[in-house]
């Protein structure tokens, strides 16, 4: 790990994340094995090996938020600075109850450090993740949001909140609209291995291109199936997890993920509205093929904005109680001049 390390620095690695956490020592360090063996002398110490070297380079370390149990972990090494306007209340962010961390030599040489996890799984589909989780009445940021901080030269995260949830996060140069809990959704470049993937042991072994490192994000992951670092995506039922941390550096940096707004339910009431109110009193004076028509235009101005707010604003809000009022509207007044023309015409 320390040579590794150590090579992606000399290539010029812009920012190096860890998607993973040393949470033990190293059992076949040396120094331990010499103290197993009662044997005396001065013996290497792998893992201040490693610290040595993270003190050297620009790595950030992950670690892993316990969102069911809790533990009496110490706090995550954060250098970050999270000041909060508006709102001061954190009850809006995801709530961690315990923390696995890295072992103290390795994360207080870090040169900072972030969550790795994946909170928001609906129907086992990964499709949005938390920007900022909330531990001890403390934000601290994920693995992903926390290199973006340092490659952006940012100081402070700033959280524009309010009392119905997060608005969005700012660095110095960049904001970043969220849903009410800071998270994001996801917008997938495609299935597993979107991006560039460089085996370990061609880094360990200087058989790679420095071009492919130099002035990058780089994410170490591991690879062993036990582990089970695999994430069911609407592209991927096994997609790697440390693509999504790629994907949400990838979207952020080019301003087109997606995202609830809080105000979403206020988008959602105008356009029930209008398929409700406006369209029956446009109904009402038309006949039933003039209604279907109606309902034809009604329709394709609703896909139109959910296609506009989709790809032009990145706003997702759901359509479904939307679409079923303009359905439920359009059929009431149908079928109801459909029996008074019956009637008129018996």
């Amino acid at each position: 790990m320390a040579l590794v390390v150590h090579t992606l620095t000399k290539s010029g690695a812009g920012i190096i994340g860890f998607d993973i956490v040393f949470a033990d020592e190293d059992r076949l360090s040396p120094h331990k094995m010499a103290k197993l063996l009662n044997l005396s002398g001065n013996y290497v110490n792998n893992d201040e090996v490693f610290s040595n070297l993270l003190l050297q380079t620009p790595t950030i370390l992950g670690y892993y938020f316990d969102m069911a149990k809790s533990n009496q972990g110490a706090n995550p090494i954060d250098k970050a600075k999270i000041s909060i306007y508006g709102y001061k209340g954190l009850d809006n962010f995801n709530n961690a109850k315990g923390l696995i961390n890295n072992i103290d030599i390795l994360k207080n040489n870090a040169y900072s450090s972030g969550f790795f996890n994946l909170t928001d799984i609906q129907n086992a589909i990964v499709n949005k993740d938390p920007l900022l989780i909330k531990y001890k009445n403390n934000l601290y940021p994920s693995l992903a949001f926390e290199m973006l901080r340092i490659a952006s030269q940012s100081e402070t995260i700033k959280v524009h909140n309010s009392e119905l949830g997060v608005i969005a996060l700012e660095l110095d140069a960049l904001t970043i609209p969220t849903d009410s809990r800071a998270q994001i959704k996801l917008n997938f470049r495609g299935k597993s291995f979107s991006f560039k993937y460089i085996s370990f042991l061609d880094i360990y072994t200087n058989n790679f291109n420095p071009n492919d490192i130099n002035g990058k994000f780089i994410l170490i992951r591991t690879s062993d199936i036990g582990l089970s670092d695999k994430v069911a995506t609407l592209y991927d039922p096994e997609m790697p997890g440390v693509e999504i941390h790629a994907t949400i550096i990838d979207n952020i940096l080019n301003s087109d993920f997606f995202f609830t707004p809080i105000n979403a339910y206020s988008y959602s009431v105008f356009l029930i509205f209008f398929s409700t109110i406006i369209l029956s009193n446009i109904l009402y004076f038309l006949s039933p093929l003039y209604s279907f028509i109606a309902f034809l235009l009604s329709l394709a101005i609703v896909l139109y904005i959910n296609y506009y707010l989709i790809f032009n604003k990145h706003i997702i809000i759901n359509y479904s109680i939307i679409l079923l009022s303009l359905f439920i509207t359009t059929g009431i007044y149908y079928y109801k001049k459909q029996w008074n023309y019956r009637q008129v015409y018996r």
